[in-house]
């Protein structure tokens, strides 16, 4: 009942285009049940057996002028049909793609990408296909089943009782076709998401596939995930080839016996000729819905599966939503309290434990540790990537749920890791920060990035395609992009999160300095493992264990001779440090 609500909530915005197609379709489908009369009754028991001239003339027109009719409301209901389909499918998919955007970060941590992928093209293709043709083509069908049998019933109800007979036991044997098909569906789709995910997985990551020389892994996972789909369609295609020969052999049963008492009837008198050849027309005008019907259980199980699978991805619970008196922050001056800040993804282990921070305004807090120490679940709190947390945060004396959350974020820059860029051109992937940046302002945050000279080096300047996730540019130069989107923004509050871990030495000078001007006057948390990157640093924390071991300034923790001191002098150990961290930058990297 809630997968049907679902659907009738997109039904309603094309419910004038879908009355037009019914009304077009129950006039064609009168016409077509009048036809058998005509060529029955008509023909053989008045103008053949009368030798009418006349009649026979308006008969004849008559029968263009139904046809002529007959394809005009077809081609309307056709046209008004698939109207209505695709426009319930751009509707159901804008609705589906902005719930996506509007879900939790912890939703994508949990689902594979391939599947998200998948349901939202091949179920949506399915859905498509039952919309645009399936559910009205069984209404007609129906239709016109219902009129052949009610003029059945009053050419011969005894003749019509004896089709009736073998009707139960088609309802059975398309209802056990349907249900197997929609499990059988159920499956083939969900391993068609399989196979999205390992293709999406494999081209993402061919660098990764060629570097440790598994394509031929690649391959045969792919054809072995390929192969069970294959299984499932040919389960699919089994019973649906099964279906329709059933159906005929039990129609074609019940046309036998129909004949046989028929012919009897018309032996004896009871029944004239033109109206045996009437109730037969009706008689193949009730099979061909019958038979027909099969083909659209198959689309209709199909699209009922792949219905409930995008139900349910659309139940998917959102993003925290804001307090009724959650307040629009304009502008913040950049002060982040953590107050015994606890954490835990599944609510039974905690990640953080018991933090307390008081970052004053335009401070630099660099957060260091051993992985899992729970770096970045910490700064993924400030723009509440994460809910649900124990104790308080506050942003200018505002608890963190008392700001409405895109005025929150609208001020948050980050700059992270593997920097993401976008199919476009350079200038529009830099625009994202500011989507109302001029040129000018666009210009002078790619100066201020160390990123103007290596783009007008590029063929087309900012105009030059990124290219699919921005491969065609090197990993310094995605950075400076990262950066001069941040600059562009213009955020109070800057996390940087290991914003130079992956680059060389060279293209690390080029991003460090971009970054030093980005951090001025903001509130800045840097993740870093290089710990020569964070020496400047106002504040530095190390956490293990999801707990604050040690905090202070670089050269106060350096004299505890503690934590940090032993990670340091662990990373430069050999001697190389911070003397080489000065290589003359270079553009291009």
């Amino acid at each position: 009942m809630k997968v049907l609500r679902f659907i009738l909530g997109y039904i309603k915005a094309v419910w004038v285009q879908i009355l037009i197609a019914l009304i077009c379709l129950g006039i064609a489908t009168f016409f077509n049940l009048k036809l058998p009369h005509i060529f029955g009754k008509e023909l053989l028991d008045n103008v053949f057996s009368n030798k009418d001239r006349e009649l026979l003339m308006n008969v004849c027109l008559l029968i263009i002028a139904i046809f002529l009719i007959k394809g005009i409301l077809t081609w309307l209901q056709t046209y008004l049909t698939s109207f209505a389909g695709q426009r319930m499918i751009l509707n159901m998919r804008n609705d589906l793609y902005s719930h996506l955007q509007e879900l939790p970060i912890n939703f994508y941590e949990r689902k594979r990408t391939g599947e998200v992928i998948s349901t939202l093209t091949n179920d949506i293709n399915v859905v498509q296909g039952a919309l645009s043709g399936g559910v009205l083509n069984i209404i007609q069908a129906l239709a016109m089943l219902v009129g052949a049998l009610v003029l059945m019933l009053r050419t011969d109800w005894q003749l019509t009782l004896l089709t009736l007979g073998v009707m139960p036991a088609m309802a059975l044997v398309v209802g056990f076709f349907s249900n197997r098909i929609r499990d059988i569906t159920d499956s083939v789709q969900r391993k068609l998401a399989d196979i999205t995910t390992i293709i999406q997985e494999t081209v993402s990551g061919i660098r990764v596939v060629k570097s440790f020389s598994m394509e031929k892994h690649e391959t045969k996972r792919f054809k072995v995930e390929n192969e069970k789909n294959f299984q499932f369609v040919m389960r699919s295609a089994m019973a649906s080839a099964t279906l329709t020969p059933a159906m005929d052999l039990l129609f074609a049963i019940g046309a036998v016996v129909i004949l046989w008492f028929g012919g009897l009837k018309v032996l004896h008198g009871i029944l004239t000729t033109g109206e045996f050849l009437a109730f037969l027309g009706l008689l193949m005008l009730a099979a061909s819905p019958m038979s027909m019907m099969s083909g659209y259980v198959n689309s209709l199980s199909q699209a009922a599966a792949a219905l409930s699978r995008l139900y349910a991805l659309m139940q998917e619970r959102r993003e925290i939503k804001d307090a009724p008196d959650a307040v629009d922050m304009q502008t913040l001056t950049g002060a982040v309290v953590f107050d015994r800040v606890s954490f835990s993804y599944d609510r039974t282990n905690n990640v953080l434990n018991n933090i307390s921070l008081d970052i004053k305004p335009g401070l630099v807090v660099a957060l260091v540790g051993p992985s899992g120490a729970g770096k970045s679940t910490l700064v993924n709190l400030i723009p509440r990537f994460y809910g649900h947390y124990e104790g308080r945060i506050c942003i200018d004396g505002y608890d963190l749920d008392k700001i409405k959350l895109l005025s929150l974020r609208r001020q948050i820059g980050i700059v992270p890791q593997d920097t993401i860029l976008f199919g476009g051109t350079i200038r529009e992937n830099i625009r994202y920060g500011n989507q109302a940046a001029t040129d000018e302002e666009i210009l002078a945050a790619a100066k201020a990035a160390n990123a103007h000279d290596f783009i007008m080096e590029l063929p087309e300047g900012y105009e030059t395609e990124a290219g699919e996730r921005g491969l065609k540019l090197s990993g310094g130069q995605r950075q400076r992009i990262a950066v001069a989107r941040a600059i562009l923004r213009d955020p109070k509050i800057l996390i940087l999160d290991e914003a130079t871990s992956s680059l060389d030495t060279q293209a690390e000078a080029l991003v460090q300095d971009a970054l030093e001007r980005l951090m001025k006057g903001r509130t800045t948390f840097i993740i870093a493992h290089r710990l020569s990157t964070i020496r400047k640093a106002d504040l530095i924390v190390v956490l293990k264990n999801g707990q604050i071991a040690e905090k202070g300034t670089h050269e106060q923790l350096l004299s505890k001779d503690e934590i940090y001191a032993g990670l340091y002098k662990a990373q430069f150990k050999d001697g190389w440090g911070e003397e080489h961290m000065a290589v003359p930058a270079q553009e291009g990297l």
